[in-house]
């Protein structure tokens, strides 16, 4: 008999390099990012039973209803399916809301993944990948859940190997950017990326990846929201290789290669502004 009951982790993840390469005709942007799942994670739990879909969060201001994205997850997936049991949804959050983490969209492709272990794997990892195109961005490369080169929308995903395991240190300064204010923020004639014109070749080479940090909406970011910038400016004074924003913000991260280097700095940073959220963790490769 199938278990009626799954606990599923669910990471966080980093750009480790986003090019914004220009706006489509719907509005949509079209990428290049470098996006590599991390360690820090939320705590999904799928439980069958009852009738229609319940969900239930620890975070105070996340959405119980139908607006959340793991809602929509299990609603789509028991239509693509034909139907569905009765379904509550517990998210035990660590990953802050509007931090540039893909918190929410890792939550929906854990519902997908979940669902399909619960439910005998009626789809495959394309399907799902598809389905998740049809809720966010983001949704397709947590689906697969390995270290990707996104190109598109977020739908063209090429798995990557070879990534350095770094650890990092990731800075969440209180600030919930929005998506939409920082790419209307954001000028293309003043990007700064570099276009990469393959699938990049990571050989275990940590230099390689350090270099390639780079993201085109952290300027837009910083300044739509200055408290970002002071987030980079303390990262930039620690030890890291490298110093980042994700996504669209408001998280920065620093890179390490000793996880010793990593702890003592988010000590370091958690001592001197109590008002952050500061984790230690690793890429996820």
């Amino acid at each position: 008999m199938a278990p009626d009951r799954l606990e599923i982790s669910s990471p966080a993840k980093v750009n480790l390099t986003l090019r914004i390469c220009g706006r489509r005709d719907d509005g949509f942007h079209e990428i290049e990012s470098l996006m590599a799942p991390i360690s820090l994670s939320d705590r999904v739990t799928l439980e069958t039973g009852g009738s229609g879909i319940r969900i239930r969060c620890d975070a105070p201001g996340i959405p119980e209803d139908e607006t959340n994205l793991a809602w929509r997850a299990a609603d789509l997936f028991f239509k693509e399916r034909g139907s569905g049991p009765g379904l509550s949804i517990t998210l035990e959050k660590n990953i802050p809301a509007g931090a540039g983490l893909g918190g929410g969209s890792g939550n929906a492709a854990g519902v997908l993944n979940g669902l399909n272990t619960l439910l005998g794997r009626p789809f495959s990892l394309e399907k799902l990948a598809d389905m998740g195109a049809r809720i966010g961005s983001d949704v397709p490369f947590f689906v697969y859940g390995k270290p990707a080169w996104i190109t598109g929308v977020g739908e063209a995903i090429d798995l990557v190997r070879g990534l350095y395991p770094h650890h990092l240190v990731v800075v969440f300064p209180g600030i919930e950017a929005s998506t939409a204010k920082v790419y209307k923020k954001c000028n293309l004639a003043l990007t700064r990326c570099k276009k990469i014109h393959s699938v990049p070749d990571l050989t275990g080479d940590p230099a390689y990846v350090e270099g390639l940090l780079c993201n085109d909406l952290e300027r837009p970011a910083l300044e739509e929201y200055p408290g970002i910038g002071k987030a980079v400016d303390a990262l930039s004074q620690t030890q890291a290789l490298g110093v980042l924003m994700s996504g669209s913000g408001s998280s920065v991260f620093g890179l390490f290669r000793q996880e010793a280097e990593a702890v003592e700095t988010r000590r370091t940073l958690e001592s001197k502004h109590p008002g952050w959220r500061v984790f230690s963790c690793r890429l996820l490769v």
